[in-house]
Order: structure tokens, then C-alpha cells, then sequence
């Protein structure tokens, strides 16, 4: 366990980062939460000499319900599955204050993001008027 736990605390120090997201889901009554890194490569194509870009990720799941850690690729469609329960609970409580503390930043620029992009924004002018004269 000393190797995921390695990784996670690596994850917990960089979620700044841009390639890496976490998300909390809940099923069955039992909290999921999902870790997200996003790798890029750089290809040549020798059929038409250009570069483009390939996406893989390589993605952790904190399964409260079933009580494992399941580690996956993308790049060779390769899953782990890791029974410990220690460490899901111990990550599971690190990455639940994380999302906790963020919480009312990620609903205001979830409904900002969404709203602003609408391409009539009467609807959106209306809710900021609202947010503005009620406080």
C-alpha cells in the first residue's frame, strides 16, 4: 500500500494542477470519489509528417461501498483493484474535506460557466440582478 499511498499524497499536493480532477459521487448511500489525471502525448504521424495530440488517463476510484481503491489506464485498459480498507478510509476522509472546503467556489463557477455560455442570457441577467438587490 505504501505505492498508492505515495501517489495519492502526490495527488492531494498538486490538485492545483490542471490535469488532475476530483469529483465525489454518491451510490447506494455510499460516497465514490473519483481522481482524475489527464495525460498528454505528443505523436508524430509518419503518414502525413505533422504532430498531434493523445489523451490518456490514468484514473483512481475510493469505492466506500464495495471498500477498495481501484486504479486503471486508459493507455493499456489495465485495472487493479486494491482491498485495503485503512487506506480508502484514511484517503477517503483526506478527499472529502478537500471537496468539502471547496464547495460553495465549485457551485458558484459550475452555475457561472454554464449560465454565461447560454446564448440568450436574460435568464442569467436575471439570477445576477437577484444575487445583487437580495444581499
Amino acid at each position: 500500500m505504501d505505492e498508492i499511498n505515495k501517489f495519492l499524497n502526490f495527488i492531494n499536493e498538486n490538485l492545483d494542477d490542471e490535469r488532475i480532477s476530483v469529483y465525489k459521487e454518491m451510490k447506494y448511500g455510499y460516497r465514490h470519489y473519483h481522481i482524475t489525471v489527464l495525460i498528454k502525448h505528443e505523436i508524430n504521424s509518419a503518414i502525413n509528417k505533422s504532430m498531434y495530440n493523445s489523451y490518456n488517463q490514468l484514473s483512481i476510484t475510493l469505492d466506500n461501498r464495495n471498500k477498495c481503491i481501484v486504479v486503471s489506464s486508459s493507455e493499456n485498459e489495465e485495472t487493479i483493484t486494491i482491498e485495503n480498507e485503512e487506506t480508502l478510509n484514511k484517503w477517503s476522509d483526506i478527499f472529502e474535506e478537500y471537496l468539502s472546503k471547496n464547495l460553495e467556489d465549485n457551485v458558484k463557477n459550475m452555475i457561472h460557466n454554464v449560465m454565461s455560455k447560454m446564448s440568450d442570457k436574460d435568464l442569467y441577467r436575471e439570477y445576477q440582478m437577484k444575487k445583487i438587490f437580495k444581499k
